[in-house]
C-alpha cells in the first residue's frame, strides 16, 4: 500500500506540472511566485544557472537541448508513476522488478517527449550569431508638414518626398 501511494504521488506530481508547463505557455499563465535561489547560488558570474558551469556559446548551440529538462523529466515521473501504481496495485510482482519496469517505462515516456520537442518543435531551430544582434541604424529621415500634409524625406536628400 505505501509503494502504491508513492507511485500514485509521482503519477500526479507529474501529471499537475506538466498541465502548469503547457498552461503557462500556451495560455501565458504567470504564476505570482519567483522561485530562484539566491543570488549567490543561482547567477553567479562564474556559474550557470543553478551553480552549473557555463559552456561557452562556440561549444553548444542554440538547437542543443540535454535529454534531462524539464518537459522531459516530468513526463519520467507522470509514466514511471503511472507503470507502478498499475503493477503494484493489478499484479502480484515482485516489488524490484515493478521497480524497473516502471523506470524503463519512465525512460520510454521521457524518451517520447524529448523525441517530439527535438524533431517536432525545435525543427527549424538554428544558433544566433552575433550579428543578430548588432543594431544598424537605418537611414535617418526627416518629418515636416508641408501645406498641411506630413512629408517624409532622407535626411541627406535636396528636395522632399511627395507629401502623404
Amino acid at each position: 500500500m505505501i509503494l502504491e501511494n508513492f507511485y500514485l504521488i509521482c503519477f500526479f506530481l507529474g501529471l499537475a506540472l506538466s498541465a502548469v508547463s503547457f498552461f503557462s505557455g500556451a495560455l501565458h499563465w504567470h504564476l505570482p511566485l519567483k522561485l530562484h535561489l539566491p543570488t549567490v547560488v543561482s547567477h553567479s558570474p562564474a556559474l550557470g544557472h543553478l551553480g552549473m558551469p557555463k559552456v561557452s556559446s562556440a561549444a553548444s548551440s542554440a538547437g542543443d537541448i540535454p535529454f534531462f529538462n524539464a518537459s522531459s523529466l516530468m513526463a519520467f515521473l507522470c509514466w514511471f508513476g503511472g507503470m507502478g501504481y498499475l503493477l503494484t496495485h493489478y499484479s502480484r510482482i515482485w516489488f524490484a522488478a515493478a521497480l524497473a519496469l516502471s523506470a524503463l517505462t519512465g525512460l520510454g515516456g521521457a524518451a517520447l517527449v524529448f523525441w517530439f520537442l527535438v524533431k517536432v518543435l525545435m525543427k527549424h531551430e538554428r544558433p544566433l550569431n552575433a550579428e543578430d544582434f548588432e543594431m544598424v541604424p537605418a537611414a535617418p529621415e526627416k518629418l515636416f508638414f508641408c501645406n498641411r500634409a506630413l512629408a517624409v524625406f532622407p535626411a541627406r536628400a535636396v528636395k522632399p518626398a511627395r507629401p502623404y
